[in-house]
């Protein structure tokens, strides 16, 4: 996933990874839906619980990385990733592909392993990682059903997408950041 460039900034990469995300998600066992009247296409990937009871999990992921522009220190080519004393480095590892990639290897495993998800797990993966305020506020509304500052960012359509009666829980990377904003809620 690393060597697959997806830059909003440069519009490098962006449907090509949404495909390739909607292509691994699905031979996974999801159900995907790839919504391409985006700049960047929203992705999202459903995996369900037998339970018809039960719970869903929102993991949310972001699949654009920054520019690697000459003014940072990479000492290889940073859509290669490469490990070095234990650590690996390339980009997207922490912010957001390697989140993506953990979170689908886990997910695997656990079927393989487990058989049936004791919950329903949604991945919704959106693009404009400044932007995932709007989606935890537009989450966290559409639950609570309150929604009047949807429309103040360019954010996927991320309440018909996710509209869920019975998320229990909405996880980001991010969450430290917003965990004010949350509170707020």
């Amino acid at each position: 996933m690393i060597s697959k460039k997806s830059i909003f900034a440069q519009q490098v990469g962006l449907k090509e990874v949404a495909n390739y995300l909607g292509e691994i998600f699905t031979a996974a066992g999801a159900k995907v839906e790839v919504d391409d009247s985006y700049t960047a296409p929203f992705v999202i990937a459903k995996f369900f619980s037998p339970n018809p009871e039960a719970k869903t999990i929102i993991f949310y992921n972001h699949y654009d990385t920054v520019p690697a522009d000459g003014d940072q220190p990479w000492t290889g080519d940073p859509f290669t990733l490469s490990v070095h004393y234990g650590t690996m480095y390339g980009r997207g590892v922490d912010d957001d592909k390697g989140h993506i990639t953990a979170r689908l290897t886990a997910l695997r495993k656990y079927i393989r392993e487990s058989g049936d998800l004791p919950v329903n797990i949604t991945l919704p993966n959106t693009y404009i990682n400044s932007a995932i305020c709007c989606h935890v506020v537009t989450s966290f509304r559409n639950l609570y059903k309150n929604k009047e500052h949807y429309n103040e960012c360019n954010a996927p359509d991320f309440e018909n997408a996710i509209s869920c009666s019975s998320c229990c829980i909405l996880m980001s990377i991010h969450q430290a950041m917003y965990r004010e904003m949350l509170q707020k809620l």
